[in-house]
């Protein structure tokens, strides 16, 4: 059941039993769903939410000024995307949904702004190409019994697996960057979640076509991060 929450643009979405969710339309295309379930007042709550963002829909977001240290970074100024102005040369490129692995092989996400996935050449999927931006606690090395091997891209740290444990495609390749010549070192409160110490800033690349099609991807990345103001 749904029903209006002040304006025309706001429903509020009822699901007895599995939480209460509201959704607010951003434009004709994209819209913002806020969902909370759990021991609370979860109709209320999501209400709350949504009516505190709907009045700033065409804003855009405050990356910049993020108390947070991996969504304040140069990195996170540079949109993904951007790699196809010089591999896409002689091509014919197509922007794909974004797969999001933990959210289900069913799930897509076509609006984060630090993913970008892509055909290098439409209908080919032996050049589909997905590129993430991630901050995380792991380790920088490679692990033992796996494939990963250490690299260098543009003179910073990488991990390049010819041999991914879960490959979007046969013949996959991934490649993760480190944008800090020393990765931090996961430490015993590595999984603080209020806790930067421990995490580190990477691109991470998967290449349906090999390792060199994501070493491509990967230089042209890291040489326009090099070109953004410090």
């Amino acid at each position: 059941m749904s029903r209006s929450i002040g304006t025309s643009l706001d429903e509020i979405v009822y699901a007895p039993g599995a939480g209460c969710g509201a959704n607010v339309p951003i434009d004709d295309h994209l819209s913002l769903m806020v969902f909370a379930d759990g021991k609370l007042d979860q109709c209320a709550a999501v209400r709350d939410v949504a009516r505190s963002v709907a009045p700033h829909r065409s804003e855009r977001a405050l990356r910049t000024t993020s108390p947070r240290a991996h969504m304040n970074s140069r990195l996170a100024a540079l949109d993904p995307c951007a790699v196809l102005g010089k591999i896409g040369d002689g091509h014919h490129p197509a922007l794909v949904s974004n797969y999001e692995p933990a959210a289900g092989p069913n799930r897509a996400d076509t609006t984060n702004p630090w993913a970008c996935s892509f055909r290098l050449d439409h209908g080919d999927d032996s050049t589909l190409q997905d590129i993430r931006y991630r901050f995380t606690n792991e380790h920088f090395t490679p692990q033992p019994g796996s494939a990963e091997r250490e690299t260098r891209i543009g003179g910073l740290p990488a991990l390049e697996n010819p041999q991914p444990e879960t490959p979007r495609s046969p013949g996959s390749c991934t490649l993760d960057v480190s944008t800090t010549p020393q990765p931090a070192r996961p430490g015993t409160d590595r999984y603080n979640p209020i806790s930067d110490a421990w995490s580190s800033e990477f691109i991470a690349i998967e290449a349906a076509g090999g390792c060199a099609a994501a070493r491509a991807t990967a230089e042209e990345l890291v040489r326009l991060y090099n070109q953004l103001p410090g």
